[in-house]
């Protein structure tokens, strides 16, 4: 607020997120993916479809699955509160059989940017 001052970004935008988040997504798959690329001699498409042997894409997992393995995610240790990320504590009871559990690799927990009320704990079992 202090550094945009009186200027109204919300009336100015062209796009709010979810509409810039599809027009990018469109973009990536309808020209992107088919526009000939100067180090491949070829379009993407055209690349995958090409190399040898061609096999059929593995099948992908559930919507919800597959949007929490894209997110971003930090490394952390489970308290007795549970986890802290950004300042906030989370917990629930499936982190309970992990307090306190030292591990060589610190616990994965995958989070939305846009809504930080909610983390994804990735149990390693």
């Amino acid at each position: 607020p202090h550094v945009r001052g009186e200027y109204d970004s919300a009336g100015k935008a062209a796009y709010t997120i979810p509409e810039l988040e599809r027009y990018i997504a469109i973009y990536i798959a309808r020209i992107y993916h088919h526009t000939r690329h100067r180090e491949l001699g070829v379009s993407p498409y055209v690349q995958y479809q090409t190399t040898a042997p061609y096999q059929a894409p593995a099948a992908l997992p559930d919507d919800r699955t597959l949007r929490i393995h894209l997110l971003p995610f930090r490394r952390l240790s489970v308290q007795r509160y549970g986890l802290q990320l950004f300042g906030r504590q989370f917990y629930d009871g499936v982190l309970r059989r992990w307090i306190g559990v030292r591990r060589p690799e610190k616990f994965c927990v995958s989070y939305d940017p846009r809504d930080l009320r909610v983390v994804y704990f990735h149990d390693p079992e």
